[in-house]
């Protein structure tokens, strides 16, 4: 009996894991889609002539920057090479090549969100959380 009940709760445990790892995906999915149409309408206000490209970007950025979701959620903006263009919390990265950045299992997280996006054009990467930016700082 204790046998199968383990199996079982190890069984519930990992079906709850899937769905908050579901449900914080969504979320996360959700943040960056509004962040991307509003990337596109300063975009196309900045094709329309209605703001300079400069007032565009100082704006997208400013508004970003500014983007929280959940308890202590944020946005940051790294290019393809991949080199931070907006960090929130520590703006002495902006400017700064990520391409060494690893979490503590040796995951060169930056390489591998650049990686996810030009074979997906979009996705999710795992990495040890409060790692991302610590070697780095």
């Amino acid at each position: 009996i204790f046998g199968g009940a383990v199996v079982v709760a190890g069984y519930v445990l990992y079906n709850m894991h899937s769905l908050m790892m579901e449900s914080r995906q969504a979320r996360v999915r959700a943040v960056v889609e509004y962040a991307t149409s509003m990337v596109a309408d300063y975009a196309h206000r900045a094709e329309m002539g209605e703001i300079s490209e400069e007032e565009a970007k100082s704006e997208i950025l400013s508004n970003i920057r500014s983007m929280r979701y959940g308890k202590d959620d944020y946005i940051w903006i790294n290019d393809m090479n991949p080199t931070m263009v907006m960090h929130p919390f520590k703006p002495q990265l902006d400017g700064t090549n990520l391409a060494d950045s690893v979490d503590p299992h040796g995951k060169h997280l930056f390489v591998e969100f650049v990686k996810v996006v030009k074979e997906h054009g979009e996705g999710f990467v795992d990495y040890m959380p409060n790692s991302l930016l610590d070697n780095l700082t």
